[in-house]
């Protein structure tokens, strides 16, 4: 939803995180998940799965350029 994308946007403005994307990607799904929630609404199942998907499709990304160790936050997450 739109309100949703909103949310993990606005973690992009107001988080400067010096970390790698697919990390950041995951603290933007969570701060949008969370965000969302305190507002009263659910996050649908198939949002949540397309968010693992999207932070596993930017850890490939990295993989491929060269990450060689996965960061254990985002394996228990994805």
């Amino acid at each position: 939803s739109t309100l949703y994308i909103v949310a993990h946007e606005l973690f992009h403005c107001i988080e400067e995180r010096k970390t790698k994307v697919y990390i950041n990607e995951m603290f933007a799904e969570k701060f949008a998940h969370n965000k969302i929630r305190e507002l009263g609404f659910s996050v649908p199942r198939r949002q949540r799965r397309r968010a693992k998907k999207y932070v596993a499709w930017k850890l490939t990304k990295a993989r491929c350029r060269g990450l060689k160790e996965i960061d254990k936050t985002v394996k228990q997450y994805i």
